[in-house]
């Protein structure tokens, strides 16, 4: 609900500059800036429980760790007893065009606020499908509509250089990443300076999928960045790639890319029609992948996939 004496409910994920009290839900992202970001949670719609307090109520964050020009970041609220199951807030983040920018957390900046206490969050917790439980007196998922129970999860952003090399960013043509099963999701993976003189190991890029999806396609496109003429260049399409029961998708890269400062590989992947799915949608998940000189490196992005009911 939206309650212009207190908090609007339809709009409970945003972030706030330092010493601003305005509400961003569209945010415009540069080197150096920190933010305050706010879930708010409060269960207060008697009739939309179907039997006293909540159980099992938990917020999902699905919280990108880079950005390369637009990406979003999700927060998703859902108890196992509410009328609906499950609801959601989307916020756009967006940098300079083709710039990235990445996101960290400052630590031991995540907590929940509530009934006048302040709680550590345990934030793998907090970004896993799973999600965090949230409660009146803790994380026992418990809310029973009062006012007591009003509460959120705050933590503090720093946006920067990317220092990881590894960034993930995924496109579909649903805009708040709801998949219907059966549509296809073309999930591009960017490795940044791999380039190394030294270097002695290939240099593996891929894609690793939840049971969520299957690969959609036996194709793995390859582009590469022009520092010069600030573009990316014309995707080809390359062979050497194996297909894993794991839901591993991997190529080894040319040697001919790898002195650019940049490299993505595109892969197809399907929204799963054979599993199982619950009304209000299930998360699903899909890692990026890059091994170099022995280095690994994997960064997860989250996408929901919608039942059909």
């Amino acid at each position: 609900m939206d309650d212009s004496h207190d908090i609007d409910e339809t709009a409970f994920y945003f972030f706030r500059a330092p010493g601003s009290e305005t509400q961003l839900r569209n945010v415009d992202l540069h080197a150096g800036d920190t933010f305050a970001a706010t879930v708010y949670f409060w269960n207060d719609v008697a009739e939309n429980i179907t039997e006293g307090a909540t159980t099992n109520a938990r917020i999902s964050l699905d919280f990108p760790q880079s950005v390369t020009s637009n990406a979003q970041s999700r927060a998703e609220i859902c108890a196992d007893n509410t009328i609906p199951r499950c609801v959601w807030m989307t916020l756009a983040l967006r940098t300079q065009e083709n710039e990235t920018l990445q996101l960290k957390v400052r630590e031991d900046s995540a907590v929940m606020q509530v009934g006048g206490q302040s709680h550590p969050v345990d934030w793998e917790r907090l970004v896993s499908a799973e999600g965090l439980p949230v409660g009146c007196d803790g994380f026992d998922g418990v809310l029973d509509g009062t006012n007591a129970c009003k509460g959120a999860i705050v933590f503090e952003v720093e946006v920067g250089a990317p220092d990881a090399e590894l960034s993930v960013s995924t496109s579909t043509s649903s805009y708040d990443k709801r998949i219907r099963p059966g549509s296809q999701v073309r999930t591009t993976v960017t490795y940044s300076n791999p380039a190394d003189e030294g270097g002695t190991e290939p240099l593996y890029l891929g894609v690793i999928s939840s049971p969520g999806f299957e690969h959609g396609s036996d194709k793995v496109e390859i582009s590469t960045w022009d520092a010069e003429s600030m573009a990316w260049s014309k995707w080809e399409v390359l062979t050497g790639k194996i297909s894993e029961p794991s839901g591993l998708r991997w190529i080894i890269v040319p040697d001919r890319y790898r002195s650019a400062e940049r490299i993505s590989i595109a892969v197809a992947l399907t929204a799963s029609t054979s599993e199982d799915f619950e009304c209000g949608g299930r998360w699903a998940e899909v890692r990026g992948y890059a091994s170099y000189d022995g280095v690994v490196q994997m960064v997860p992005t989250t996408l929901t996939i919608d039942a059909i009911c």
